[in-house]
């Protein structure tokens, strides 16, 4: 993967982390452990390809206990048109009964209505199969 185009993903997995409550003003995304799982191709003129193990990091925090998520990601693609989002996520969470741990904020497969609404109308027929 190109240097734009996990760019254009990390711009866009951050986007999506908003919708499970995550925002940070600065974060870094590790992807030395994240494996190359596969494409599945929808049809013709469009794919899924598949990740595990992206770690989100706090940029401002140097530390290698920083990690405030880690998940599994999926990106659409079709033509021109690229969308990534979380397959799989859970979130770092500091409760102060049981102390910090990671809490699972995404745990259902499939494409999740936050995200089926940014595909174009006339693409959606192409990944529908992977609405879960």
């Amino acid at each position: 993967m190109g240097p734009q185009q996990r760019q254009l993903m990390e711009q866009q997995l951050l986007a999506d982390l908003r919708c499970y409550g995550i925002e940070r003003a600065g974060t870094r995304f590790d992807w030395s452990f994240a494996a190359f799982q596969g494409i599945d191709n929808c049809a013709l003129q469009a794919s899924i390809e598949s990740y595990a193990g992206l770690y989100v990091h706090d940029a401002a925090d140097e530390d290698e206990d920083d990690c405030i998520a880690v998940g599994d990601v999926k990106t659409l693609r079709a033509g021109d048109f690229t969308l990534a989002y979380w397959e799989w996520l859970d979130g770092y969470s500091l409760d102060g009964y049981e102390g910090p741990a990671f809490k699972p904020l995404k745990q259902q497969p499939g494409i999740p209505a936050h995200v089926w609404q940014q595909i174009p109308s006339e693409l959606r027929p192409l990944f529908a199969r992977g609405r879960g």
